[in-house]
This record gives structure tokens, sequence and C-alpha cells, in this order.
């Protein structure tokens, strides 16, 4: 992979280890694998072509930077979603995709963010950038 996505993935595995698992780029549910799965340097070998293959998704599909960044949380429904809306990242765009997969996926988990809407309360689908 080129040197000049090495800031973005350090920044991604900034975001997503923040404990001591061992899945520092929170890569193993890409594999299919429940979360933590793998070990260190499995993790950024799977985050790194996870990241490589949203790349090359979103070169297809005509979609920036900023949305195979935002897809390596998402998956990549989220590019397949821009494709369909202008192909760049917007907040907006981010904030309505999350929405749409929190009213339809299932949540198993305690850790799920709250955040609070002036129609209602509804459950952030994951980290935006």
């Amino acid at each position: 992979m080129a040197k000049i996505f090495l800031n973005v993935l350090l920044a991604i595995i900034q975001v997503e280890f923040g404990s001591t698992l061992e899945d520092v780029m929170q890569s193993s549910e890409s594999m299919g694998l429940p979360p933590n799965t793998l070990r260190i340097e499995d993790s950024i070998k799977q985050g790194c072509k996870y990241f490589a293959s949203l790349l090359e998704s979103a070169n297809a599909k005509g979609c920036d930077l900023n949305s195979v960044i935002q897809s390596y949380n998402y998956g990549g429904g989220f590019l397949d979603y821009l494709a369909g809306n202008g192909k760049k990242y917007t907040f907006p765009l981010a904030e309505n995709f999350s929405k749409m997969q929190s009213d339809v996926v299932l949540y198993l988990s305690l850790y799920i963010s709250v955040k609070r809407n002036i129609i209602k309360l509804w459950r952030c689908y994951a980290w935006i950038i």
C-alpha cells in the first residue's frame, strides 16, 4: 500500500484502539470473526487489507478518500450509499446513513452511543469523521 495512506491508517488505529485489546484496528469483524479476535500483527494486516479493498471500491464508484475513512467503520455499504448520493463524504450524509442503519441493526452490546436529536433519541451507528 502506498506510503501516502500511512497517516490515515495510523489515525484509524488511534481511533479504533482505545483499549488494551490486541485487535488494534478492530478488523476481525471484516473477516466475519467475533470482535477483538485478532492479535496485533494480524489485526494490522487485516485492517490494511480491508482499507485497500474499500479504497479500490471507492475508486470504482468515484467516491472520495473521506468516504473510505468513514466506510472503514461503517462498512462498504456506506460507499454504495454515497455512490447514489453525490459520491462525496459529507457529515449530513454520514449522519443520515447512521440513522438509517441504527433503525435496522440489532444491537447486542451495552456500548451503544446515544445522541440527542431534537425530534427523538437515536442510536449512533458508529463513529463519524
